[in-house]
């Protein structure tokens, strides 16, 4: 087994969007703003230890993984192979940036909707596929420059070390980390790679 650790640094902005049992559960509650509208939601789509942001582990599995795609064998891809021998033993990645203030405390006026910030709030209508109507998704994002260091292990009698190279560049240049990576967001540069 070999460790991959390297740095990533943000080519464009990260959005925010975890997923909280809570927003399924059948449970009665008061809500802040109107159905599809609700400026509170960003708190419960926001991943933080008090003030410090962090990115968890399963994101980078996920987005090395896909990366896996783009790194060709034969006449198909790495991935399959990459997923079995992937380790992230890192729960938590910590971002260079932090909130002002402890996310129990904070309110949706103390962020800034301003992109050009390092840290803001994302405001964007979003189609619903069931209703064909619009909602409005609050997201904590940051701006680009945001970074982080990575560490991985895997098995490099299955996969190489070159292999695992591309493998983190084209997750970097072609996948991303976060939400909206479809849209492009998320997406970083590695720097610092050392294996050992």
């Amino acid at each position: 087994m070999k460790i991959i650790e390297f740095k990533i640094t943000g080519k464009t902005a990260f959005l925010f969007n975890r997923f909280n049992i809570e927003n399924v559960a059948n449970k009665a509650k008061a809500k802040s703003g109107s159905a599809g509208n609700d400026p509170e939601e960003w708190k419960l789509k926001c991943i933080a230890d008090g003030k410090r942001l962090y990115i968890p582990g399963y994101y980078i599995f996920s987005c090395l993984s896909e990366g896996g795609q783009y790194v060709k064998e034969g006449r198909g891809s790495i991935k399959k192979k990459l997923m079995g021998c992937l380790l992230i033993n890192t729960p938590k990645f910590y971002l260079n940036y932090e909130l002002p203030k402890d996310i129990d405390e904070m309110e949706s006026e103390d962020l800034s909707r301003d992109s050009s910030q390092k840290i803001y709030l994302d405001i964007r209508a979003v189609k619903n596929p069931m209703t064909k109507g619009k909602n409005v998704r609050y997201r904590l994002a940051l701006c680009p420059g945001w970074s982080t260091t990575v560490s991985a292990e895997w098995d490099d009698t299955v996969i190489s070390k070159d292999s695992m190279r591309q493998v983190i560049e084209s997750a970097g240049k072609f996948v991303g980390v976060g939400d909206a990576r479809l849209l492009g967001y998320g997406r970083f540069t590695c720097e610092d790679i050392k294996i050992s």
